[in-house]
Formats: C-alpha cells, structure tokens, sequence
C-alpha cells in the first residue's frame, strides 16, 4: 500500500499539483483514476488533507484546502535566483516550454515547478498556456513600466545627455545603446530618457526612421541665442546685418531667419546695414 501511495504522490507532483487549493468537486475529480486502488480518505492522506479538512470540504463546495503542501522559498534566495538569471541575460526574455524546463531543471531539487514560474513572474495561467501548446512561448523576468527607481533613472539620464545630446540615431544606434541599460528598464522607459516623444518613438522602432535625442526646445534655443548676444554685446546693443547672418548660421539648424529675428527684437528689412537689439526676455526662464 506504501508503494501505491508514494507512486500515486510522484504522480500529482508532476503534474503540478503541489501546493494547489482545491475544492471538493476538484478533489474528487483528481482521486477519480486511483479510487479503484485506494479509499478516499487514503487518498486525501496522500494529498497532505487532514480529517477535519476533508470533512470542511464537504460541507460546501465553496470550501477549499492546499494540497502537496511544500515549504515556501527564503525571499533571500528568490532573488539569488533571479540575480542568477539576470546575469546570464534572461530578463524580459521569451523563451519554449522546452527551455523554461532547462532553466528549471538547475533548481527543481530546491522547488516545485510552479514556484519557480512564480519567481520567474510567470502566471499560473501563462505556464499553463505554453505547457498545452496554447502559447509558443512565454517571458521569463519580464519588464515591468515604473519599476525604475527614479535616482537610477537620473543617473543614466545625466551620462546619456552628456555624450549623446543633440544626436540623431537610427534604430541599431537605438538598439547598441539601449543594450547596456535592457535588463533594468524597458525600451519605451529608454526612450524616455532620452527625450524621446511617442511620436519619433513609433517613427524610429516601427518604420525605421531616424530621431535626435535631446533635441533642445525652442525655448533652451532661445535661452543660449539671449546668453550669446548679452555676452558679445555686438557694439553696444547695435548688430550689422553681416554680424547677424554670423549669428544665424550658428542656429540654422533649429531657428529661421524670422525666428532669430523675433528674438533679438528686430525688424529686418533690405538695405538695412544695422539693427538696434531689443531683446524679447518675456518666455526665457
């Protein structure tokens, strides 16, 4: 009878039944195939039920008990194990059935099957799927949006700005940079950072265009042209229209002729040799 019981339990652990609740129409349902063999307290003994715990089952089908029961796994090693996986690049990662089982097998002495799809944040129901075939595959450590701490999220900010700033990239450029920082946040949270809009974001991952990051506003633009023209006073807050296509060509690139103009406060005109600046400091900050 030993045998049988011990043979019947190796039976519901494969199956994945260990630590799973179970009301009684599931109960009776699972002791189906074995009530040829053993009764049905014998069968309740094996899934770890007591007595008085079959009994509550049957009281209604609304009641519910943990079956297999096993010890739960120390928070402390949950995350070795991920820090594990994390190092060996499997964050946000798909992966078969096949393979989730090669990953499982390094740990299956430690813990149940199930327990390891948990700490991998694999939902019952997913593992179900890609166990059935419902599913190809599954993500294993996947990426969740707003769990970047924010001073972390600072830290790649300042060195991205200071050796990327005003530079356009393409979606490899995207990719090789990203690369460094993908087991931390997500690409959309990269993107972020990089001052990226949620339009240039679709341009560059979906049709293969290319975007400036930190690109500057119109408004950090016309904070540096105020900077420089106070700087060079341009012969007492008076500049010539030589001094002033000077000026523009340094800022083509962001601001139109007009544009440099409204800042400076002038009015430009043919035959004009020299403008009185009066600069226009009501939006600089």
């Amino acid at each position: 009878m030993e045998e049988i019981k011990e043979k019947i339990r190796k039976q519901l652990i494969e199956l994945d039944y260990i630590n799973r609740k179970v009301n009684y129409t599931e109960f009776l349902k699972l002791y189906e195939p074995y009530q040829k063999y053993i009764s049905e307290n014998q069968f309740a003994d094996i899934l770890e039920i007591t007595f008085n715990g079959l009994n509550n089952l049957k009281k209604s089908y609304k009641n519910t008990v943990r079956i297999l029961k096993t010890d739960e796994i120390d928070e402390g090693r949950k995350d070795e194990i991920k820090e594990e996986l994390i190092a060996k690049k499997f964050v946000n990662k798909s992966v078969t059935y096949e393979e989730f089982l090669q990953l499982y097998e390094m740990y299956k002495k430690e813990m149940t099957e199930l327990q390891f799809a948990a700490i991998l944040k694999i939902s019952y129901g997913s593992l179900k799927s890609v166990k059935n075939g419902i599913n190809k595959t599954i993500t294993i450590l996947p990426l969740i949006e707003g769990e970047l701490k924010p001073e972390r999220e600072h830290e790649v900010y300042i060195h991205m700005k200071k050796n990327y700033y005003n530079t356009e990239i393409g979606l490899d450029d995207f990719l090789e940079l990203y690369e460094p920082y993908q087991s931390e946040m997500t690409k959309k949270e990269f993107a972020k950072i990089l001052e990226m809009s949620k339009t240039d974001y679709n341009l560059l991952m979906y049709y293969g265009k290319k975007i400036k990051i930190f690109e500057p506003t119109y408004s950090q633009i016309r904070r540096k042209v105020i900077e420089d023209v106070e700087k060079n006073l341009y012969n007492n807050g008076r500049i010539t229209n030589e001094e002033f296509l000077v000026l523009y060509e340094l800022y083509r690139e962001y601001l139109s002729k007009k544009q440099l103009a409204d800042i400076l406060g002038i009015n430009l005109k043919k035959g004009v040799k020299k403008y009185k600046i009066n600069l226009k400091k009501r939006w600089y900050r």
